[in-house]
């Protein structure tokens, strides 16, 4: 193996990718995502872990105080250690499995008339209010044995 391919290996050059597919939208009441990923790579890789995250991120404030937390909401492992060739396209499936928070205004579907009412509108209000963004990603993480630079992806989602 020659030096400069062997950086290459190691930089991530040429290596493996990966393409994250999920559906636009998940139900928080289905606590799961489905999904797959897409592995490819130009010289062989060896792939040593898979790891798929479901991460909420709550953007609060504005200008100079403005926070971002971000939180891990579901986490799976794919099966792995296995050597991916040139040209190779392997395609895995995933179900990820996942535990929303729960805001006033999703407490407030669960509540029928005047008392799912009240819990929803305080629900936005206090969102609206704290000026809160909440954002929802799919990442998928592939650890590739002697590789400084490990692939990775995300994909948005909506979770109603």
């Amino acid at each position: 193996m020659s030096f400069l391919k062997s950086f290459k290996d190691k930089m991530g050059i040429g290596g493996a990718s990966v393409q994250v597919k999920t559906p636009d939208h998940v139900n928080k009441a289905d606590q799961f995502v489905p999904g797959t990923i897409t592995l490819t790579t130009k010289s062989e890789q060896d792939i040593v872990d898979i790891t798929i995250q479901l991460v909420e991120s709550r953007t609060s404030g504005s200008g100079d105080k403005r926070e971002t937390k971000t939180h891990i909401l579901g986490e799976t492992t794919l099966p792995s250690n296995f050597t991916i060739q040139p040209g190779d396209e392997k395609e895995m499936e995933f179900s990820l499995p996942f535990q929303a928070y729960a805001d006033l205004k999703d407490l407030g579907k669960d509540q029928e008339g005047l008392t799912g009412d009240i819990l929803n509108t305080m629900g936005k209000l206090a969102s609206f209010a704290g000026n809160v963004r909440i954002k929802h990603h799919v990442e998928a993480k592939v650890d590739v044995k002697s590789a400084w630079n490990d692939p990775s992806d995300k994909r948005n989602i909506v979770l109603m």
